[in-house]
């Protein structure tokens, strides 16, 4: 049996990525979605992921995004991890 791999999503704040990582998270996800509440800047992203401890690893969550969003994406944060839709894949380029 394989050990479960958890990620807690949606964070907003270092405290909250302390918590995840508190609680024994293996990865923490970044929201990149207009729509949802939980939604980042590349900015805030930028700032979030200095409070990810080492050993947490970074996912960066879409649903349906731009190419120009994700190149945004993965060049300001270089997430360990993306996330998005099994039909987004067909379109976009990813490294």
């Amino acid at each position: 049996m394989q050990p479960l791999w958890i990620k807690i999503c949606g964070m907003r704040n270092a405290g909250a990525i302390e918590a995840a990582a508190g609680a024994g998270a293996d990865a923490v996800g970044f929201v990149f979605h207009e729509a949802s509440p939980r939604n980042l800047s590349l900015d805030a992203a930028q700032l979030l992921q200095r409070a990810v401890p080492a050993g947490v690893e970074r996912v960066a969550v879409f649903l349906h995004p731009s190419q120009a969003l994700v190149d945004a994406v993965l060049g300001a944060i270089a997430p360990d991890w993306v996330q998005t839709d099994v039909a987004d894949l067909a379109r976009l380029r990813l490294p």
